[in-house]
């Protein structure tokens, strides 16, 4: 297998980019099937597994795949090696390492195990004696979501921003809020949420009645490889 991979990487630096600075190539010695799709990464094997460190297969199997440039260049993912070609840069990295032994992909014959949640800390609370809540929200922690932008001005325990709703009031680390159930109705609907504070997000519980509840929303707008896009249609209804 090795001396495949040997062969290999002469060949491409032989008919591929040799005097073609117009050509890339990213070429690493990882235990992989496929490495730039997501869909398949469910498998007993390491399939779907490199693009970005982020992507659900690397994060199962604990690979972040990365292959260092030549005569000391910049370490990158195959996303990374991707977009700087596509940007017009030569880019040609073939990995050093033999075949099973680059330290950002190694096979251990099955996934590593789950490291455990990291608990969350308690917020820093302002004069008003209540934590900070702005900023971008989303809904989905590792897929395309919906963002909610949250408002609370320096000093205020108060919080604008969330549709259907009224300005929620915060008390420590939980906001109260009153919602409406039905478009145009009156918000009578009282919500809690409660904040805490996370790696790599923070994440806010909602506590109410209703079919989104129980739900979760991870703060930080964009993550990863997803996109928490704003988007008119309110899903904080119940209907």
């Amino acid at each position: 297998m090795r001396s495949f991979r040997d062969q290999f990487a002469a060949a491409i630096t032989a008919g591929v980019t040799q005097g073609k600075p117009k050509n890339g190539v990213f070429l690493d010695s990882c235990y992989v099937h496929e490495q730039n799709v997501d869909y398949c990464s469910g498998q007993s094997m390491p399939n779907c597994v490199g693009w970005n460190p982020l992507s659900p297969g690397s994060k199962k199997w604990g690979y972040t795949t990365a292959v260092s440039l030549p005569n000391g260049g910049r370490t990158l993912t195959p996303q990374q090696a991707f977009g700087a070609w596509w940007k017009g840069e030569t880019i040609v990295a073939i990995d050093n390492h033999t075949f099973f032994d680059n330290p950002s992909c190694i096979y251990r014959g099955h996934p590593p195990s789950p490291a455990p949640p990291t608990p969350g800390g308690a917020c820093k609370q302002n004069a008003a004696g209540c934590c900070d809540f702005s900023g971008e929200w989303c809904n989905q922690e590792d897929k395309d979501g919906i963002k909610y932008v949250f408002e609370q001005p320096a000093g205020s325990c108060t919080v604008s921003g969330i549709p259907g709703c009224n300005n929620g009031t915060v008390s420590g680390d939980t906001m109260s809020i009153l919602c409406c159930t039905k478009k145009h109705a009156p918000c009578t609907q009282h919500r809690t949420a409660t904040l805490s504070l996370s790696t790599p997000q923070d994440v806010l519980h909602w506590n109410f009645a209703g079919p989104n509840g129980h739900s979760k929303w991870w703060r930080g707008g964009n993550y990863g490889n997803y996109t928490c896009r704003t988007n008119k249609t309110d899903m904080f209804y119940d209907a």
